[in-house]
């Protein structure tokens, strides 16, 4: 048996699957959080993706497995931000564009290598203007539920 991957290797692989679909954007190097101060703003569009919690489905819900360890349930959230540019003299063409990247990324979630978990639910999807107007910031949030903590 094969251990269950866990929340970091969660991350990464949806990471991976958004980078794929956006050829010429690169992930933030800093906290999903501080998303855009890197590079000060001279690349025209980051992504980050953020794991801030994961909580047990159930204590007494195992993941059903022929394996001595047996996994707990949890269902964990993922966070996915993408921050782009808005160009002054296009602003709303550069806005479209944006959107146009949002259902990339939302599409890129099927190309998620889902072994051993379940598939990610996208549940909300929010748009932003921030920084007077220069940038848009698209936050996708959902949820995996996964096993942690045994062997798959």
């Amino acid at each position: 048996m094969t251990a269950l991957p866990g929340v970091e290797v969660i991350r990464q692989r949806v990471a991976t699957a958004v980078a794929a679909a956006l050829p010429g954007v690169r992930e933030s190097v800093f906290h999903p959080k501080l998303i855009g101060y890197d590079g000060g703003g001279i690349v025209g569009a980051f992504f980050a993706v953020e794991v801030p919690s994961t909580r047990v489905v159930d204590p007494r819900s195992r993941v059903t497995t022929r394996s001595v360890t047996p996994a707990v349930r949890v269902l964990t959230t993922v966070v996915i931000r993408y921050l782009h540019r808005l160009k002054t003299e296009t602003a709303r063409a550069s806005y479209d564009e944006a959107i146009v990247t949002e259902l990339a990324i939302l599409a890129s979630l099927g190309d998620v290598d889902y072994s051993q978990t379940n598939a990610l639910q996208a549940e909300s999807v929010d748009r932003e203007v921030i920084a007077d107007g220069s940038w848009v910031l698209i936050t996708i949030t959902g949820t995996i539920s996964h096993g942690i903590g045994g062997d798959g």
